[in-house]
C-alpha cells in the first residue's frame, strides 16, 4: 500500500543526517551561551524549505518535498557552522569540521574490530 513512497522518502535519510549533525551544533552553542544560534539555523531552514517545498511540490510531487527538506535542513547547519566559527574566531575554520585523516583510520579500525 505505502510501497510507491519508499523510493522518495530514501533522500529523507540524508536530510535527517544533516538535522543531526545540525542539532549538535545547536547543543553546542547552547552549552557556550549562545541559545539563539539554533533560532537563526532553524528560520534559515525553514524559510529554504517553504520556498523549495511550494517551487518542487508541484512539478515533482513527493520527490520534490524530500528534496526541499534535505536543502532545508543543509542550510541550516550551514548557518550553524558559520555560528559555531563567528563564535570560536579566529581560531575556528570550516575544515575543522570536515573528517581528517585521524578519523577515519579510527572509524576503519571499529569497523574492522566490529566486524571480527
Amino acid at each position: 500500500e505505502f510501497a510507491s513512497a519508499i523510493n522518495p522518502a530514501r533522500p529523507l535519510i540524508i536530510g535527517s543526517a544533516f538535522a543531526g549533525l545540525a542539532n549538535l551544533l545547536d547543543q553546542n552553542m547552547r552549552g557556550q551561551g549562545r541559545a539563539f544560534a539554533g533560532l537563526e539555523g532553524r528560520l534559515a531552514g525553514i524559510i529554504v524549505i517553504a520556498t523549495l517545498g511550494m517551487a518542487l511540490s508541484q512539478p515533482w510531487g513527493l520527490t520534490g518535498m524530500c528534496l526541499a527538506f534535505i536543502s532545508g535542513q543543509l542550510v541550516c547547519m550551514v548557518v550553524l557552522i558559520y555560528c559555531t566559527m563567528r563564535n570560536y574566531s579566529p581560531h575556528a575554520h570550516f575544515w575543522n569540521f570536515l573528517p581528517g585523516t585521524a578519523d577515519v583510520v579510527y572509524l576503519l579500525q571499529r569497523l574492522m574490530s566490529a566486524l571480527r
